[in-house]
């Protein structure tokens, strides 16, 4: 771990001169997913399924550890990211040290083989995850996780969840050949919320005797 063969480079952009300088290399742009502590201290970027930390200053990279999808805390102390294929939830501590098994992905979802998409609520006590399970077609549900023991708190249809400042779960709901929908805020939309988002915009009718949009 920590060795990379550098073919792209990560540059950082002062707001006051807006002069660029290289910050440090990395040997795939498009899957480097560079992003900052919440100080602006320090810059992660995965090259390689390793995760690196490098000072806003520039100077040495190293390793923090083995992660796909890395996701930093809000208060910049820890990181949620993947395992291994299926992609089970680990946390560890934001400078590598304490790595440990949140949720295995199969008790999050017995038909989803896979996860993906780990995100923080903004309080850094719950973390979303993403689904995905292959059955007469492609099915997403977003399931919520205590952050503190992996604990399962909500499950519903969906994807490409986000949340919002307040805590507030959005997620979009699609309908069977992949057109949006809608986004809806939170995990079980009722009836009348769907049908006021129906106002503006074409949806499909709603599955009679479902509680959820998709389920």
């Amino acid at each position: 771990a920590g060795q990379r063969d550098a073919t792209s480079a990560i540059f950082v952009v002062g707001a006051d001169d807006g002069v660029a300088r290289q910050l440090v290399e990395c040997s795939n742009i498009q899957r480097c997913a560079p992003f900052w502590s919440p100080d602006g201290a320090t810059l992660f970027f995965t090259d390689g399924g390793t995760l690196f930390a490098v000072p806003a200053g520039g100077g040495v990279a190293p390793a923090v550890g083995a992660a796909a999808e890395p996701q930093l805390s809000p208060d910049g102390r820890q990181i949620a990211y993947l395992g291994p294929s299926p992609g089970d939830l680990y946390v560890m501590n934001a400078d590598g040290s304490g790595a440990r098994l949140l949720a295995r992905c199969s008790e999050l979802d017995p038909l989803g083989p896979t996860c993906s998409r780990p995100r923080w609520s903004p309080d850094g006590a719950r973390i979303a995850v993403q689904t995905e399970r292959v059955s007469k077609g492609v099915f997403f549900s977003v399931v919520v996780v205590a952050a503190s023991d992996g604990a399962q708190l909500e499950k519903g249809g969906g994807r490409d969840a986000s949340w919002t400042r307040r805590g507030g779960l959005v997620r979009r709901i699609e309908e069977q050949f992949g057109r949006v929908d809608a986004f809806f805020s939170g995990l079980y939309p009722t009836y009348d919320a769907y049908q006021k988002l129906c106002l503006a915009r074409p949806c499909r009718p709603f599955p009679a005797g479902h509680g959820n949009v998709l389920e």
